[in-house]
């Protein structure tokens, strides 16, 4: 094939393996959009996003299930074969070492941020964002979203569904780095790309060794996890002046978090050749 041709089949091949991920990104938008012209607020009011709650997102949710049903009826197949999540004699201590290093890394790189001199360009859009999860929809929803929620749909349309459509015209180690973009582009905030960009790259590694996303899945809730434990401490109102008060604690917990992340991934690469 000559380099148009190339690009037309490359071009076909990643639309169709990011149609039920644009669903699923694109759906709530539109939605609030559309419903915004006939409340007495905007989309960007905090009362708005306390009225709509997480409803939005769970319609994006239905509709990239719905997609992703009725392709794998079409091909005779099911949801759970065609993304490669497998349920069946999962190993539990992989499982569990997954998650440990998902927290882990979490807390060490949400430290190394904090102690970090960045720019305020950089950290309050951050710190921002980070909050606005939380503090402006349903909050017990806001958890779940964030826990199991969004890494299992995350784990569906872009580890599961995405990176193995890609396989039709990409080569492996195109297909991990173009789904790891991705994944980065869909955190918006320059942070969370930043990092979600080697994240996507570490869990489609770690899907395709096992030839399973159930522990890809496991990291990604155990990276958030932490995340839903601050959120706690933060609604409580007293606890963020007690565990993170100075900089030094902070780099402590990041210490004990990176030689933790070292010490699970040394065990996990000793049994699974990662």
């Amino acid at each position: 094939m000559n380099w148009q041709q190339k690009l037309w089949k490359g071009g076909q091949t990643f639309l169709y393996a990011v149609r039920p991920l644009l669903l699923y990104l694109f759906v709530p938008g539109i939605l609030h959009l559309m419903v915004s012209f006939f409340l007495p607020y905007t989309v960007e009011d905090p009362q708005y996003q306390k009225a709509s709650g997480n409803f939005y997102n769970c319609i994006g949710i239905l509709a990239a299930m719905y997609l992703l049903n009725r392709i794998s009826k079409k091909r005779g197949s099911t949801i759970f074969k065609d993304t490669t999540l497998i349920l069946e004699n999962p190993d539990w201590r992989f499982i569990a070492f997954c998650a440990g290093l998902g927290a882990a890394v979490a807390l060490a790189f949400s430290a190394l941020i904090t102690v970090l001199p960045l720019p305020g360009a950089l950290i309050q859009p951050y710190e921002a964002d980070s909050r606005r999860v939380f503090l402006q929809l349903d909050f017990v929803l806001a958890l779940i979203n964030l826990v199991v929620v969004c890494p299992v749909m995350e784990e569906l349309v872009i580890r599961g569904y995405m990176l193995n459509r890609l396989f039709a015209f990409f080569t492996q180690k195109q297909a991990i780095y173009l789904s790891a973009f991705v994944f980065a582009l869909c955190h918006v905030n320059p942070l969370w790309i930043f990092y979600a960009f080697f994240l996507g790259v570490f869990m489609a590694k770690l899907a395709l060794k096992r030839d399973n996303i159930l522990y890809s899945l496991c990291f990604h809730i155990g990276f958030n996890f932490p995340a839903a434990v601050n959120a706690c401490i933060m609604r409580a109102g007293f606890g963020e002046n007690v565990f993170f008060k100075s900089k030094v604690l902070v780099a402590l917990y990041g210490t004990v978090a990176l030689v933790s992340a070292v010490l699970i991934w040394r065990q996990m690469a000793k049994e699974d050749s990662l």
